[in-house]
C-alpha cells in the first residue's frame, strides 16, 4: 500500500471514530479469553503481559474522556491482581496447564 493511500485512508473523516469502536467492542472479549487464559494457567506470562498493554490502553482511553477519572475504582484493582501474576515465577507452579504439559512431554522422552 503507497504512502499516500494509508494518509488517504487515516485522514477519511470517521476513520477515528471507527478505530476507537473496534478497540471499544474488542476489549472485553480480548480480556475476557485472556482472562480465562490465565486462570487456566495456560501461557501464562504471554497473557500476563497482553493484560497489562491492555490495562495501559483502557487507562489511556478513559483518560481521553475524563482527563481526572477516578483509576481507584478500575484500573488499580486490576493492576493490583495482575501484577503478582508478572512477579511470580511460573516454574514452581505445579498446577498449570503448561506445566502438566510440559511434564507429559518429559516423560514421553526416552
Amino acid at each position: 500500500m503507497p504512502a499516500s493511500s494509508f494518509s488517504n485512508l487515516i485522514n477519511t473523516p470517521g476513520f477515528h471514530i471507527s478505530c476507537r469502536w473496534s478497540l471499544g467492542l474488542g476489549i472485553p472479549f480480548v480480556e475476557l479469553i485472556a482472562g480465562w487464559l490465565l486462570v487456566a494457567g495456560s501461557l501464562r506470562r504471554l497473557v500476563a503481559i497482553s493484560l497489562g498493554f491492555l490495562l495501559l490502553t483502557v487507562t489511556y482511553g478513559h483518560a481521553l474522556l475524563e482527563p481526572l477519572f477516578n483509576v481507584n475504582s478500575h484500573i488499580f484493582p486490576r493492576l493490583i491482581l495482575l501484577m503478582p501474576t508478572l512477579a511470580l515465577r511460573t516454574e514452581a507452579d505445579p498446577w498449570p496447564l503448561d506445566a502438566v504439559r510440559s511434564r507429559r512431554r518429559a516423560s514421553k522422552i526416552p
